[in-house]
């Protein structure tokens, strides 16, 4: 009986001692901790203290966070029998360290099974939890709408809430980046100034104005995001402040004195803050700071070491599926070839650039992109084309960039009491004037180039203009990684005659079945994934010196060598299943069943003549679509039937 007292007595204890927790001065003390192990301590302390739900899971993230960055692993808390809750939250975690190690889809994966159970069982706290952690890491992945939507939905639940367990200000902030990377400077500059204005005196503040200050660096405005900045780095670099925050406010100075055009202040803040990144293998922040190095490089005219840092960048941001930054670094290829006056390659960037940015609807990128090919067909004496891609980012910086620009300064209240050092009036009114002058000037541009075209309409019977050769392509394409179109055709015509006449050349066509239905189905995003994972099954079957090349749209060539005779028709069944045996998973995690109708020919000659061996395996590759699909046709052997119509795939001479 006496036992039974003593339990009841410390469950009346602990359940007041939740009721009752301050939450400021927790808070406070937290963020004034000095000492490493003391603020560990009260995390771990918290969580015990804790019952299950929602903010026992969110502590559970900080401290995995708190681990993390300091080079420590955490898996959560392991117990002999675990309950729902227990299993959730290592889900929670695993979904975390897939993140940490740069594993964004399965963690996104995990995180979507995580919310679709808090839905079914109606617990909005940790729905909440999950959330917020979907709107990280999809704005570390550069899908803003999404991260917004996410972002948005935590936020109103928590805003109805008298005591929230997770920070608004962080939410504020996660908000404010999604809208400065989507161009809605106005609505990031509210959300920011919201965070300043939550803040309290124990509050470190270096991150806000590390935003600000690049959000300044956007706009133009390079004296007060040299304020800012500086602000955020003398906070940094004093307190006791982890390598990985000291480099995020190096780059952004690299960033703003590149802008400024003080080129070696810029070199110098990027090899510090890589040098702080490569010592937490942080490998978002190093990709960052190749783009950085790479735009860089161009300025100084070391293109070699330019294109490295860039191609090492485009592949970290692949790795990371991060589309807004192979938007970025797509750009920046544009201009490092224009730079060589290498025209029609700078062209091909900017175009992906392009069609990228519009399937993202990411405004300030697609209005760069059109700047770009503006200036590079006008280079390219193609000036009906260049009128063609200035008129639409003249629309869309006139109707877009350029008004919310002045909104984003109209917007900025020099009431903040919390503000550092207010920004001038003066300032806005320069800005706002400037700006009108640049719509004004946009708009001349505009009348001259349709004078020009005028002019050039009287005057193009007395002109000749000499053609020049088309400088030869990129040899890879940039979506699948693949030889492109002309590096295939290129080096199967290099092919010569194999020595023994028991082994073939075998040359495979093959066709995506149904390829626009998955567009259509569920969109372009997933269209390019699945080109990207059929390119991918084909090279595990590939041995040494054989190729896949993508030849356009859904249609890829593969080049076998070498193949013994009674091996062949195996070989090409082989490519055939690992498409097939193989299915794509959607956004949504629905399985996408991929199919593919292949043609091949097997010789021991060589493969100079490839216009005429394309023409037999289209031919053959016509019969695979009217045979069923998901199917191979041997174009010397099997039965085919001549197409009833010419064919109607570009000639690839």
């Amino acid at each position: 009986m006496k036992s039974k007292l003593t339990v009841l007595i410390l469950a009346v204890i602990m359940s007041q001692s939740v009721y009752a927790f301050d939450r400021d001065s927790w808070d406070k003390l937290l963020g004034t901790q000095g000492n490493d192990n003391a603020t560990l301590a009260m995390l771990q302390e918290r969580y015990i203290a804790l019952p299950n739900g929602g903010e026992r899971l969110y502590i559970s993230t900080l401290i995995h966070r708190f681990l993390s960055v300091r080079g420590q692993p955490y898996f959560g808390v392991t117990k002999d029998t675990a309950s729902s809750y227990d299993r959730f939250q290592s889900n929670l975690i695993a979904a975390l360290n897939d993140e940490q190690n740069n594993q964004n889809q399965s963690s996104y994966a995990k995180l979507r099974n995580l919310l679709n159970q808090t839905k079914a069982n109606h617990d909005y706290n940790a729905r909440t939890v999950i959330e917020y952690q979907l709107c990280r890491l999809l704005s570390r992945m550069g899908e803003h709408h999404s991260a917004k939507f996410y972002c948005n939905s935590a936020r109103s639940h928590l805003e109805q809430m008298d005591d929230p367990f997770i920070p608004l200000r962080h939410l504020y902030r996660l908000t404010a980046n999604n809208h400065d990377y989507l161009g809605n400077y106005e609505l990031a500059l509210n959300d920011y100034f919201q965070v300043i204005d939550q803040a309290k005196s124990y509050h470190d503040n270096s991150g806000i104005y590390n935003d600000v200050g690049n959000l300044l660096t956007d706009m133009g405005e390079y004296e007060q995001a040299l304020k800012y900045l500086t602000l955020a780095y003398d906070q940094r670099r004093h307190g006791n402040t982890l390598p990985l925050a000291v480099a995020q406010v190096l780059h952004s100075l690299a960033n703003l004195y590149y802008e400024m055009g003080n080129y070696d202040t810029s070199l110098e803040h990027y090899d510090q803050s890589l040098a702080l990144l490569k010592q937490v293998d942080h490998q978002y922040g190093i990709a960052l700071a190749y783009i950085g190095l790479g735009k860089l490089h161009t300025k100084y005219g070391n293109h070699d070491l330019s294109n490295a840092y860039l191609h090492q960048a485009l592949d970290m941001a692949s790795e990371q599926n991060n589309r807004a930054m192979k938007i970025k670094i797509t750009l920046y290829l544009s201009q490092a070839y224009q730079a060589q006056n290498i025209n029609n390659v700078a062209i091909e960037y900017a175009q992906t650039a392009l069609e990228y940015a519009q399937n993202d609807a990411l405004y300030i990128y697609e209005s760069k992109a059109l700047r770009q090919l503006s200036e590079l067909f006008e280079l390219n004496a193609q000036p009906k084309l260049a009128l063609k891609y200035y008129k639409q980012f003249h629309k869309l910086e006139v109707n877009k960039h350029t008004i919310d620009n002045r909104n984003a300064f109209e917007a900025l209240d020099l009431s903040k009491s919390r503000l550092v050092e207010e920004l001038e009036n003066s300032k806005l009114v320069l800005k706002n004037t400037s700006q009108k002058l640049e719509l004004d000037n946009l708009q001349q541009q505009n009348l001259a180039y349709g004078l020009f075209i005028a002019l050039l309409g009287l005057m193009i019977t007395a002109m000749i203009y000499a053609n020049k050769k088309v400088r030869r392509l990129a040899e890879h394409d940039a979506l699948t990684h693949t030889l492109s179109r002309m590096g295939a055709v290129a080096n199967i015509r290099a092919q010569g005659p194999i020595g023994s006449p028991d082994k073939k050349h075998v040359l495979v066509l093959f066709d995506l079945d149904k390829f626009k239905l998955i567009n259509d189905s569920y969109g372009h995003p997933t269209g390019d994934r699945a080109l990207k994972h059929v390119a991918q099954s084909i090279n595990l079957h590939l041995n040494k010196n054989e190729f896949i090349g993508r030849l356009g749209g859904e249609e890829f060539i593969v080049l076998l060598t070498g193949v013994a005779e009674s091996d062949v028709r195996n070989r090409v069944e082989m490519l055939r299943m690992a498409i097939s045996s193989q299915p794509l998973f959607s956004d949504d995690e629905v399985p996408i069943h991929l199919s593919a109708s292949f043609s091949f020919l097997a010789t021991s000659e060589d493969l100079a003549e490839f216009d005429v061996l394309y023409s037999i395996l289209d031919q053959a590759l016509y019969q695979a679509k009217q045979n069923g699909r998901d199917c191979v046709i041997d174009a010397y052997h099997d039965p085919v039937d001549v197409m009833p119509y010419a064919a109607s795939r570009p000639t690839l001479a």
